[in-house]
Parts: structure tokens; sequence; C-alpha cells
């Protein structure tokens, strides 16, 4: 069985900070005086990357001050030219306080180091930094700087990962993997039904036997990655209704059926989710405004940040579209993003992380099907450091180590 699995502001708050010391990743803040004054006298010192291979690349970003506090993100880069471009980018930030996070995000994006539409990936790893680093520097969890907790607990669907997926259209073996999960403790399930084999009828009938397998409790989605035509996902959605799915994710391609979209929606026969890889507001807002989906899916490791899924979310929901969070990282963005959807009025649910191991846990991440954020100060993590250390990617070192 796989892994992913188990995965199962102010003055005052410096002080608190600074008479903490589980608050300063374990050094001391001596240079910093028990002020908001203080606080904002914090220098970035430097950033640092550390590549993890698991069962995907995983790209986990450090950046640290001039007082020993850190902050920890994940960036979503797709080669070793992205991690070179990281450390481009901290020239722009080195010297600066973390805590001009809105400033300093424009900053890089408006950089001629990189296209901002290139350059998103690596900025997101950085601003999720920051906002940890923040929310250590001022003592109180990151979602209290974001807006405060509007969910007590979030839903995780757990999606089959390429390896967890059965490999051909044998129904019990779907519904072994489905019953797997659902005995874990997830609440949902999506599946990348496409990826063994068949076609719209074999799909059709896994999904069915799932579905009396597990009951109606548990909530289905299917994620097709733009495989379909029109034909087949008009197929898809008249012969699945027996199955009550929870939604069909990125049939086709957004450009070549636009409006095969729009009617897909606008018909109400099941609802679409889309746009996970949408890189700039401006491109949310094109398809948004195109009403291509009933349910958006960005993802903070690919927009920019913190800051740009909540304005992706935000505009959806002036469209009356809820949001399922893409997350395809560790618990190191997945907390980073779980501090954003935890602050959102229109958030349904999120994706498990992949490489649990990478911070320190006790037993499963989630708790019957939910995470539940603590109240430590910025995401309420800490690395596994052994284990990052032995599952470093070839050429990668730990933070410069």
């Amino acid at each position: 069985m796989n892994r992913r699995y188990f995965l199962g502001l102010g003055g005052a708050a410096t002080v608190g900070f600074l008479n903490n010391p589980q608050t300063a990743n374990s050094n001391s803040i001596s240079k910093v005086t028990n002020s908001v004054n203080g606080a904002e006298s914090i220098k970035i010192r430097d950033v640092q990357v550390a590549v993890i291979q698991d069962e995907y690349i995983c790209n986990l970003v450090k950046i640290t001050t001039d007082v020993g506090v850190y902050g920890l993100g994940e960036a979503r880069v797709k080669n070793l030219k992205y991690i070179k471009l990281i450390q481009e980018l901290k020239s722009l930030i080195i010297g600066e306080n973390p805590l001009r996070i809105e400033y300093l995000t424009r900053k890089m994006m408006t950089s001629t180091l990189a296209d901002v539409n290139t350059a998103k990936g690596a900025i997101s790893g950085i601003e999720t930094a920051l906002w940890d680093l923040a929310g250590k520097i001022l003592n109180t969890p990151t979602y209290n700087l974001l807006g405060g907790k509007y969910h007590d607990k979030l839903m995780v669907y757990y999606d089959l990962s390429p390896a967890d997926t059965p490999k051909n259209t044998d129904t019990k073996a779907w519904v072994e993997s489905a019953h797997r999960a659902v005995n874990s403790g997830f609440k949902a399930i999506k599946f990348d039904i496409y990826r063994g084999g068949g076609d719209v009828p074999e799909w059709v009938e896994i999904l069915k036997t799932v579905r009396k397998s597990i009951g109606s409790d548990v909530k289905i989605g299917v994620d097709f990655h733009w495989r379909l035509t029109p034909d087949q996902t008009n197929r898809f959605i008249d012969l699945v209704q027996p199955a009550n799915l929870w939604f069909i994710e990125d049939p086709m391609k957004y450009s070549e059926y636009t409006k095969d979209y729009q009617r897909i929606v606008s018909e109400g026969k099941i609802p679409v989710v889309a746009l996970e890889g949408m890189e700039t507001i401006f491109s949310f807002h094109h398809w948004i405004d195109n009403k291509i989906c009933t349910i958006i899916e960005p993802d903070g490791q690919y927009c920019g940040g913190l800051l740009e899924l909540k304005r992706a979310v935000s505009l959806g929901e002036l469209y009356g579209m809820n949001a399922i969070c893409h997350n395809m990282c560790t618990p190191v963005g997945t907390y980073a993003q779980a501090h954003a959807c935890t602050t959102m009025p229109t958030f349904l649910a999120m994706e498990n992380a992949c490489a649990e191991n990478v911070i320190q846990h006790e037993g499963s991440l989630y708790k019957d099907g939910y995470l539940i954020l603590n109240d430590k100060p910025g995401f309420g993590i800490e690395l596994n450091e052994d284990y990052c250390r032995k599952n470093l990617a070839e050429g990668s070192r730990f933070f410069g180590n």
C-alpha cells in the first residue's frame, strides 16, 4: 500500500514570540527588541532549497533571517532550471523585512529575471515560506494573518496516485483500492479512471460497482487530465449518472472545447472541476468568466502563493463557484495551502499529501478524513530532517548543507 494512504499581531504578539524559545526554531532572537519595531527590523538572510525524491520530486524552500528564525515553503517546479530560478529570485528579497509579503511577492513577479508565468511555481515556494516565517515572528498561526478560521476542519479527499491506480479494468481491483482509502478514514476519493485502460463503458461499470460497494456516503470524483473528446465526455456523463459522482475533473482541453464545457456546465448533470494549472489570476478570470466549470481548483504551488490562491477563490465566489484546492506536494505545501483554505467560505476539500514523512508527525496526518490545523505559530510543522537527508534527489543538498 502506498504511503499516501496513511496521511492520514502586534507588539504583544512579538513579546510572546520572543519569550517562547520553542517558536524560534531552536535559535534565540537576541537581536530583536520586545516591540513591533523589533519585528520590523528582522531581515532575510538567505533562501535555500532541498529537493526530496519520493514518489514525486518535492521542492522545499527555507528562508532564514538574521535572528535565527526561519520559514518553510514548497515550490512547484518541474526541473533543475527552476531551482536555479529560486536562487536567482532570492537576490530580490535578501536584506528585506520578511513581513512585507505582498511587496516582496510583487517585486519577484515584476522582475525581469523570468517570465511571470514561468516563475510562478518558484515564487510560490518563496511566498509560502514567508507566510510561515511571518506567523513565527508574530507568534500566531498563519491562518490568523490570512483572515482567521472560517472552518474548524478541512475535508481531504484521497487521490489515487499513479502507483496506487489499478492498471486494468478489473472492477475488483478498483473496489479494493476504494476500500483501502475508506478504511484509512477518507470520506472522499478521486480516481484517474483512464489509467486502467478501456473506454467509457468499462469506466462506468467500474464506478457503478465501486459506488455499490462503498455505499452512498463516500464522495467519488473522477479526473481525466484533459484526455477526452466531447463525444466521450457526453457518453460518460450520461451513462455514469447511477454512480452519483461528486464531480468530473478536466475531461477535455479548455481552449479546444470551451463551448462543450459551457454546455455541460449549463446542463448541470454533473459538477465540473477545472483550472488546476492556471498560473495567474488573469488566466483564472478568463476561464471563470467563460463559465467552463462549476467548481474551481486553484493550486497555491502553481499560482504564486497563498495570497494569489485566496484571490482566485474569491474571484470564483463572485461567480457562485465553490473551490476544491489542487494539491500535489508534501505536507509542507499541504499545510501551507490548508492555512489559506481554512479562511475561505467557499472551500469544499483539498487533495491529500504525498511524501508524508517529510514532516514530523505521529500516526495519520488526517482524522476521519479531515485535516485539523494546530495553533502553533506559522504552519505549525517541523521537518523530519533524517528522512529528508536520506531522500535527497540526486545533486541536491539539504538547504546548502
